[in-house]
């Protein structure tokens, strides 16, 4: 993902569902290319502070993915953080049909064909494919 669709997904905090990530590669802010911020080395002690009250390590990817949030005006929280970091990390489908499976995979996890629904207890009349969990 671009600077600027992790940004659209953080402003407007949005789910990672297809459509919202399809709305944040191709929006506007897609081309988003943040601030400077003259006083970082400023900001560092009270970033490692923070960082340390939220529990999360001190090191410099969460100081690189803090400086990140702070010239992009985002507010720097522990969920933007760590939403931060998710999307970072995200890996989108290239290939349609790389995509249909995951969604059939995500389908299946969550309504098991054999009955079990992750164990949620929704019975399904249909049979035939069990899902992961139940193999």
């Amino acid at each position: 993902m671009t600077d600027g669709a992790i940004k659209y997904m953080l402003d407007n905090q949005l789910q990672p569902t297809i459509e919202n990530l399809y709305m944040a590669q191709f929006s506007g802010s897609a081309g988003y290319t943040g601030q400077t911020v003259e006083n970082m080395e400023q900001l560092s002690g009270q970033i490692q502070n923070m960082l340390s009250s939220m529990g999360l390590p001190v090191n410099e990817n969460t100081m690189a993915d803090c400086q990140w949030l702070i010239q992009n005006d985002v507010p720097l929280t522990e969920e933007n953080l760590t939403y931060y970091e998710d999307l970072k990390t995200l890996e989108l489908p290239t290939d349609p049909s790389q995509a249909l499976g995951q969604i059939a995979d995500a389908i299946t996890e969550e309504i098991c064909l054999k009955g079990c629904n992750g164990g949620r207890g929704l019975q399904s009349q249909r049979s035939g494919t069990v899902c992961r969990r139940c193999d």
